[in-house]
């Protein structure tokens, strides 16, 4: 015969061992960000020309990933994420532009992007030389 705080005692567990087990199988079903480059090398360019290029992210994840942000360290980088989710093991890329007006020398920038993923924020870097514009 169980007493009324065994009974209790027994849901307790089963409760705990059912939050675990949720709270785990939360924890292993995320998206995962992966850029195709770590570092993105550019060709040299003259001030006052524009940089755009694209870099392939892939979402290594079991979920949909979903970019919310992005932070860079000035206004001279716009960067363009996918709006929509993009699937587990799909590819979608995504687009920076920089204003090169002003900025002579070596350029290395770091652009950080916020999502849903496990390993948020991610971040690839970008470098390359911009050369003294010809009067």
């Amino acid at each position: 015969m169980s007493t009324p705080g065994g009974f209790f005692c027994g849901m307790v567990n089963k409760l705990l061992f059912f939050t675990f087990l949720f709270a785990t199988c939360n924890v292993l079903a995320q998206p995962v960000v992966r850029f195709h480059q770590n570092t993105v090398q550019l060709p040299s360019v003259r001030e006052g020309d524009p940089v755009r290029f694209k870099i392939a992210v892939s979402n290594d994840g079991n979920q949909p990933l979903i970019f919310t942000d992005s932070k860079v360290a000035c206004k001279c980088t716009r960067v363009f994420f996918p709006l929509r989710p993009i699937a587990p093991g799909a590819v979608d890329s995504v687009a920076v532009f920089f204003d090169t007006e002003g900025k002579v020398g070596l350029q290395q920038r770091k652009v950080d992007l916020f999502s849903n993923a496990s390993n948020n924020p991610a971040f690839f870097k970008f470098k390359f030389m911009v050369k003294r514009r010809r009067d």
